[in-house]
């Protein structure tokens, strides 16, 4: 049986793609499933946009040069920045956000990873 990996924020631990028993494995991806259909795709996750700078980085596993970023405001000011504009770019890993320089310290976004 592969070891299981320990938990860590920005990472997604894989299922192994053997176990020594079969109904460990069915209940693992019965687990799986059910949560997707949940809604718990563990795609999702929260960022603050730095104070005086023109981008702020998102590092995580799962990014790709194709992955879409989807940003949802969780403040207002957060939706004020988003009408003066932000836009991402993403390479293997890393997610960059270009945006206008501010001191609001409150600029809070959900974050949504796909692909």
């Amino acid at each position: 049986m592969a070891a299981s990996q320990p938990f860590e924020p920005g990472r997604v631990p894989y299922l192994p793609r053997r176990w020594a028993k079969e109904s460990e494995q069915l209940h693992k991806v019965s687990l799986a499933v059910n949560g997707l259909i949940d809604g718990k795709a563990n795609t999702a996750r929260m960022v603050t946009l730095s104070t005086g700078e023109l981008s702020t980085e998102i590092v995580d596993d799962r990014i790709r040069a194709q992955t879409v970023v989807a940003l949802s405001p969780l403040t207002a000011s957060a939706a004020a920045m988003i009408l003066a504009g932000v836009s991402v770019t993403t390479t293997v890993g890393r997610a960059t956000l270009f945006h206008a320089k501010s001191a609001i310290a409150d600029l809070r976004f959900g974050v949504t990873l796909l692909g």
